[in-house]
């Protein structure tokens, strides 16, 4: 079982794996089926990263409501500046056909808990606090799938994501 945090509150996303099938729930919602036509890829080679560049730059226009801290610019500078000390660059995108409609920007790092150690994801970003994932309004099901896809990938412990508020 992993457990995803947000805010460092009780989970809202859990993901329960076993003899290779997954179940997920968000808020106790099954994910939307029209996940489907979604695709979801993940990057964490720094040069692979930048390659996303000029469509993630088109995806900055699509989020109406957001703050500097998802945009390529902010990123990838903090991939090079403060990811050798505080965590691997971790990027997941979700692509509707060719188009991108969503992107994570996130670190891996070790942890630990009660001194046991984890392997725990985080925005990228000054210690988790101020990152921010890219997805339009139009586009839920985009962040039902990274985070599902996440989960499946594996190689975490705990995800534990800050910034959501209410409404």
């Amino acid at each position: 079982m992993v457990y995803l945090l947000v805010n460092g509150t009780v989970p809202v996303y859990s993901i329960a794996m076993s003899h290779g099938s997954t179940v997920a729930t968000l808020d106790g919602e099954m994910p939307s089926a029209h996940r489907a036509v979604l695709r979801f890829e993940w990057f964490e080679r720094l040069e692979d990263i930048e390659r996303l560049e000029a469509r993630w730059r088109g995806l900055e226009e699509r989020v109406r409501e957001r703050m500097a801290f998802g945009s390529y610019d902010y990123v990838i500078a903090w991939y090079r500046h403060h990811a050798a000390v505080q965590g691997k660059p971790l990027v997941g995108t979700a692509w509707r056909d060719s188009e991108l409609v969503g992107i994570a920007p996130l670190v891996s790092r070790r942890a630990t808990l009660s001194r046991v150690p984890v392997r725990r994801v985080d925005c990228a970003g000054h210690e988790g606090d101020i990152g921010e994932l890219l997805i339009p309004d139009d586009e839920i099901e985009a962040l039902e799938g990274l985070l599902d896809s996440l989960i499946q990938r594996g190689g975490m412990d705990a995800v534990v994501l800050k910034g959501l508020s209410p409404g």
